[in-house]
């Protein structure tokens, strides 16, 4: 995927752009007319994104779970 960002752009991509593209390409390939029936797609996808395997735990979390962390002094500080 950002090789070929950056063959199309001419710049990198963003940080998160792998799973803005991964997050698209979900909704597009679950999409319905009936939004129950699209929220049902969704919780049973499993696919090949640019960031692995895609599905959803029943809660709706992606597996594995994303999270963004912050360093500070080299080290993550714990969860608030």
């Amino acid at each position: 995927f950002p090789e070929r960002y950056q063959k199309k752009y001419s710049e990198a991509a963003g940080a998160l752009a792998d799973y803005g593209h991964d997050s698209l390409a979900v909704l597009l390939a679950t999409k319905a007319d009936n939004g129950g029936e699209w929220i049902k797609n969704i919780e049973g996808i499993k696919m090949k994104g640019v960031t692995g395997t895609i599905s959803f735990d029943p809660a709706g979390r992606r597996i594995p779970v994303f999270s963004i962390s912050t360093f500070t002094n080299g080290k993550i500080p714990p969860a608030q």
